[in-house]
């Protein structure tokens, strides 16, 4: 079973924009997402050797996680 693939038009569509406010070119996000990349590489360093991607997002986990060696297997 495919997980979320009901949301995948959602989540395309959404994607642009939610890197703009991970990057912190919103505003409005900025303090929200502050400290963004550093929680995303904190999760990459303590997961471990191989990890279950369900794919419900833009990459950027899966991007840190394979920049540490880890083994992603999409769902």
């Amino acid at each position: 079973m495919k997980m979320g693939r009901e949301f995948l038009d959602i989540f395309t569509g959404w994607a642009k924009d939610y890197d703009a406010f991970v990057q912190g070119k919103d505003a409005e996000y900025a303090d929200v997402f502050k400290d963004y990349h550093e929680i995303l590489v904190t999760i990459s360093d303590r997961a471990g050797e191989a990890v279950v991607e369900f794919g419900s997002g833009t990459g950027n986990l899966t991007t840190e996680l394979l920049k540490r060696g880890k083994k992603v297997y999409p769902c």
